[in-house]
């Protein structure tokens, strides 16, 4: 068995042969090969880490939007094939709902590249075979991905309540309204329940969307 291994920041021993074979260390896969602004897309090699992605996006003006905890460490190849859960994974989605295409090494050792389209018409979509898939069915090698601009405005709240039902119905009525704040999180420490709210974008569709979200923890 070949084992695909990228910053190795899993926390679930998915790259340990646990059965012998070999590791496959694709740190070295690490180059951004195409940033286009205009479709919105680029174009990376599966071992390049997360925050070297971002910093160099960055000085487009764009991101990607997958912030995960270990983003200092952990790679590209990784994240989809894990398809990794960042902060801002309530309004943009999980790493895999960021891949327009992916070339993949079967283990056939055949090459495929899936079309570099936004939307599949006719068909399946042949990432999500390989998306959160752990390397099973192949090895990603490269990956085009969406990119987005950096938000014009970002605003932070925090909002306590009474009890952790009522912080819970909150947020129920937040989702009921579509309102899907960057990053959303509902905590409970030393009987203290707070919601902790990151909004981010334009600027009046900031403040809109945080002034209602008051009204309605309020």
């Amino acid at each position: 068995p070949l084992i695909p291994y990228g910053g190795g920041t899993g926390v679930m021993g998915g790259t340990l042969p646990v059965q012998g074979g070999i590791i496959v260390d694709l740190q070295r896969m690490n180059r951004v090969l195409d940033v286009n602004l205009q479709d919105q897309t680029t174009t990376v090699e599966a071992g390049t880490v997360l925050q070297d992605l971002e910093d160099d996006l960055n000085k487009h003006g764009v991101m990607v939007g997958h912030d995960p905890y270990s983003l200092a460490i952990a790679t590209v190849g990784g994240a989809i094939s894990t398809n990794g859960v960042g902060y801002r994974a309530g309004s943009i989605g999980p790493m895999g709902d960021q891949v327009v295409a992916l070339e993949v090494v079967l283990p056939s050792g055949r090459i495929i590249v899936t079309p570099q389209v936004p939307k599949a018409s006719s068909g399946p979509n042949l990432n999500h075979l390989f998306i959160g898939s752990e390397g099973v069915f192949g090895i990603i090698t490269k990956a085009t991905l969406r990119i987005r601009r950096l938000p014009e405005a970002q605003v932070f709240t925090t909002i306590d309540f009474d009890s952790f039902s009522q912080g819970f119905n909150a947020v129920v009525e937040l989702r009921a309204l579509d309102i899907r704040p960057t990053l959303l999180d509902l905590t409970e420490e030393d009987e203290q329940v707070r919601l902790y709210l990151l909004f981010e974008g334009f600027r009046e569709g900031v403040a809109a969307l945080e002034a209602r979200s008051i009204e309605i923890c309020s």
